[in-house]
C-alpha cells in the first residue's frame, strides 16, 4: 500500500523503473519505496491509499473481477468494492499461435 497517490500499472512485480524516464517514473519510484504491508496499515485522515496487487497468469487465461477491501477506524467498520476487471493471459508476441493472439499483441503492441 502506499500512501499519497496511485503510481501506476506495470509488467512486472515488484515494478522496475527507469529513472531516464523522466519526473513520473522518479514520483512511482519514490512512492513505491514508502509503501507498507496492507495489513495493519494507516492511512491519515483526507489522504489517498494505493492497494498494489501482483498477479501472475498460472493457467492460460484467468481474471480477477473485482477486489474488495474491508477496513476500519476505530469501531467503525468500512468496506470499498473496486469496479477494475483485470484480465492476464500468458500470449507469447513473439510467436502468436493463433488469430486472437496476434489481435491480442498487435493491440497491446508486443
Amino acid at each position: 500500500m502506499v500512501i499519497g497517490t496511485v503510481i501506476g500499472n506495470f509488467e512486472g512485480f515488484p515494478p522496475s523503473f527507469s529513472i531516464s524516464k523522466g519526473r513520473y517514473d522518479k514520483y512511482a519510484m519514490r512512492m513505491w519505496a514508502t509503501r507498507h504491508l496492507a495489513v495493519g496499515a494507516v492511512i491519515p485522515p483526507h489522504k489517498l491509499g494505493g492497494l498494489s496487487l501482483g498477479l501472475s497468469a498460472t493457467a492460460a487465461h484467468g481474471s480477477l473481477a473485482h477486489t474488495d477491501v474491508y477496513y476500519h477506524v476505530g469501531s467503525t467498520h468500512y468496506e470499498w468494492r473496486g469496479t477494475v476487471r483485470i484480465v492476464l493471459t500468458s500470449v507469447d508476441c513473439r510467436a502468436p499461435a493463433s488469430k486472437p493472439a496476434r489481435t491480442f499483441c498487435r493491440l497491446y503492441g508486443h
